[in-house]
């Protein structure tokens, strides 16, 4: 059996992504620790940091913010390194607690707390009930001596309340990787107030103040960011994702920000601060516009950020290996998507690259034979307006439609079926979409969308179309949506013409990467 408690010696370790240059672009104000960063084109592009169009109070939104646990992903600890914690050890208070293997003591107040998948890296993360943390405490042997200690505790947020509920067994089968767990009779309860990255702790012994972004021995500032938009979240200005590196240690390398747009444009060109009062601004350049920017942010560490204005959160927790999982996912059918946590990074990657290999060599083969197919990798579909397939409102293909289809069948079973994509799609789904139009409910829409896709998946296998059909047959399945997929503008408004759409979206066969 493997105890969750265990005495713990590990070393952090946190990536950079900065690349070697000069530090000019390292400003570092004498009374605050706060970050500067800029992109690799911003002097080259003149920019200089902003002012936002709303400037915010950090202490109040942290005074008044709902809190969510996400806002405590990170690595909070004591800052000075092993100095810090041996006087730590030395002067707190103790209390007798039965956890694991047995009674022990453990300080009042933690030395040091860690959330999130990545900053936990245990397997604790697959149970999915619950939002796991790790805590760190100072304990004491018979004779006084002082070390760390590590508890895995389930947490909840009740106001400014951080609720601790310690688990007291762990265990990982070796066969079959199930993991059993059982919690103790213990709840631990402390106020809790952030203020940038730092997170004061507080009980009726006391309270201490830990802090974020540091490096691995809790010595030198360290801060590193390479996380995407979490699946759900709301975009801050459409923007996708955050990269921006700086230890302070290593001042050879000139911090630097890029910002990922949701339409994949890039900024390289940005500069931002964060201070130590918990204010992220940022000037985004992009090639059509120049604005500032300012949120109140939640380091994550390896689990990214969260950025809020007091109204809104925006949660940037969703790394490289979630967001490949996120895409695949949309050429999935809701009972395989599980199987992705089956397979390797290696494996992904390969998935992914197929996937959008194919998707690439789809939209060419279209273009050049001249039929007009929109390409969406976001969603997956291969859409073709009704307008050129049926008349009006009916679901009876029209001679023009019966056309379109001869060349799309061609075109899409060349490329699906090819040597090159073997045995890499499992079937192909036909989707049937009508428009929100006024007046119109999903019930009374639904009829339309079904016939006119199970109209073109019969087209598309008959012998009409010219081509051998055979594989296609046995892999295309109809399906009708009514109108609850509507495809929108960059402003967010129903495209009503594009939303009126029958599509092709392909499967993929996991088990071709295995």
């Amino acid at each position: 059996m493997k105890k969750i408690i265990a005495i713990i010696m590990s070393v952090f370790m946190l990536a950079t992504l900065a690349a070697c240059g000069d530090d000019e672009g390292y400003k570092k104000d004498s009374d605050f620790n706060d970050f500067y960063f800029e992109g690799e084109n911003a002097k080259e592009s003149g920019t200089v940091l902003g002012t936002p169009q709303k400037s915010l109070n950090p202490e109040e939104i942290y005074s008044n913010m709902t809190y969510t646990p996400e806002m405590f992903y990170g690595y909070y600890r004591l800052k000075g390194g092993e100095e810090a914690e041996d006087k730590f050890g030395a002067e707190s208070e103790y209390f007798t607690c039965n956890l694991g293997d047995g009674e022990m003591e453990l300080t009042v107040l933690p030395r040091s707390i860690k959330a999130g998948k990545n900053n936990l890296g245990h397997k604790i993360s697959y149970i999915e009930e619950y939002n796991w943390m790790n805590v760190g405490f100072m304990t004491r042997d018979e004779n006084g001596k002082t070390y760390i200690t590590s508890v895995f505790c389930a947490y909840s947020i009740e106001g400014n309340k951080l609720i601790l509920k310690p688990i007291d067994d762990f265990d990982v089968s070796d066969k079959t990787n199930k993991i059993t767990y059982s919690f103790s009779d213990l709840i631990w309860e402390y106020t809790f107030k952030f203020s940038g990255r730092n997170l004061t702790l507080s009980n009726e012994n006391g309270s201490v103040t830990l802090n974020g972004a540091l490096d691995a021995y809790a010595e030198y500032d360290c801060l590193q960011c390479s996380q995407y938009l979490t699946p759900g979240s709301a975009s801050p200005n459409g923007i996708d994702a955050f990269f921006f590196s700086y230890d302070e240690e290593n001042q050879k390398y000139t911090p630097k920000l890029t910002i990922e747009m949701t339409d994949g444009v890039m900024s390289y060109a940005s500069v931002g601060t964060i201070e130590e009062n918990g204010l992220f601004t940022f000037t985004l350049v992009l090639e059509e516009s120049v604005q500032t920017y300012q949120y109140v942010y939640f380091l994550c560490n390896s689990d990214g950020l969260v950025l809020t204005d007091g109204e809104n959160n925006y949660y940037f927790n969703s790394d490289y290996f979630d967001r490949m999982k996120t895409n695949a996912k949309k050429y999935l059918t809701e009972d395989l998507t599980g199987e992705l946590d089956s397979l390797s990074e290696t494996q992904l990657e390969e998935l992914i690259e197929t996937q959008t290999n194919l998707m690439d060599d789809l939209a060419k083969a279209f273009n050049d034979a001249g039929i007009k197919v929109t390409v969406d990798e976001n969603s997956g579909e291969l859409a073709m307006d009704t307008s050129v397939l049926f008349g009006g409102d009916s679901a009876v293909l029209t001679a023009e439609g019966k056309s379109f289809l001869n060349k799309f069948v061609s075109v899409y079973t060349s490329i699906v079926f090819s040597e090159k994509y073997e045995n890499f799609v499992a079937k192909t789904m036909v989707e049937g979409h009508t428009a929100p139009v006024s007046g119109a409910t999903y019930e009374s829409s639904l009829p339309l969308s079904v016939e006119r896709a199970d109209n073109v998946k019969k087209y598309c296998v008959s012998a009409e179309t010219g081509v051998d059909t055979t594989k296609l047959a046995s892999a295309l399945e109809a399906v009708g949506y009514s109108n609850s997929k509507p495809i929108k503008d960059a402003d967010g408004n129903v495209d009503m013409a594009a939303s009126r759409r029958v599509s092709f979206r392909f499967i993929i066969n996991i088990d071709a990467v295995k």
